[in-house]
């Protein structure tokens, strides 16, 4: 069920057949080499949403797509949102999903660069007190590749063959081949010289231009079953978070101890 097409009465009984379940689709708008819609990772990771709601129920939230992206900036098409502005509106949204009567809400996250963000934001919720529990799925995409090796011919992580593939299956139309590199994206390795160090120019060393892999064999079949695929996985997390009556009574005596950390 997608939370912007029920209506009044609908989305009331939705918070009763969810059992209070809203799925929270994170993505981004930044460039995906030069072939590929400028939002694909929201559209993708709520396509995915949608498909596993309907394999198991629940209230999908319209597409945010205001997370991290300041690796971005210096291309066209990306919008860069302020980083406490970002941690601010991502944390209104869900007050205000639990305002509505969701009570547990699992963020699905579609966008690589959101690996320190969203951790971050779901710890730190910690520090005043909620009325609602927050999931995330850790890795959307990892723990399902190597199902989709087998029909997978290259390894890539940006706009190469899985990406496209998924964006010829959910509209073939927004993704445009005759721009498609010729060259396959390989990393530039410029800091390979800082072995196990990060900095912030960690993508910006390897990919400027947001190509990562090769796209040349992608397809729409493809793509279906790769959405298929993740869609599965996030619908069985989906059931997880329905039968969890642990982590939301954790919480509530984390949150009373919280405030006499003196008393046992």
């Amino acid at each position: 069920m997608q939370w912007e097409k029920l209506n009044y009465v609908d989305f009331l009984k939705a918070i009763k057949t969810t059992k209070g379940v809203c799925v929270l689709p994170v993505g981004i708008l930044e460039k995906h080499g030069e072939h590929m819609p400028l939002g694909i990772d929201f559209i993708k990771v709520h396509e995915v949403c949608k498909l596993a709601a309907e394999k198991e129920s629940a209230v999908v939230f319209p597409p945010f797509f205001f997370s991290q992206i300041a690796e971005v900036r210096h291309t066209a098409g990306s919008v860069c949102i302020r980083p406490q502005l970002a941690y601010d509106l991502l944390e209104n949204v869900c007050d205000e999903i639990a305002r509505n009567g969701f009570k547990k809400i699992l963020i699905v996250n579609g966008h690589g660069g959101n690996f320190a963000f969203l951790p971050y934001f779901v710890i730190s919720s910690l520090y005043k007190k909620k009325d609602y529990t927050l999931y995330l799925v850790k890795g959307t995409y990892g723990p399902m590749k190597k199902e989709w090796e087998k029909f997978i011919d290259t390894d890539e992580n940006h706009a190469g063959e899985w990406e496209t593939s998924a964006m010829m299956a959910i509209d073939e139309d927004s993704v445009n081949m005759k721009y498609l590199p010729k060259k396959p994206g390989l990393p530039l390795n410029r800091i390979k010289h800082l072995k196990d160090l990060t900095t912030s120019m960690f993508w910006y060393a390897d990919f400027p231009e947001h190509y990562a892999g090769d796209a040349r064999t992608a397809t729409k079949e493809k793509g279906e079953k790769v959405l298929r695929i993740v869609a599965d996985y996030v619908a069985e997390r989906i059931k997880l978070v329905k039968k969890d009556a642990v982590v939301p009574r954790l919480q509530k005596e984390y949150f009373r101890r919280a405030e006499k950390p003196y008393l046992k």
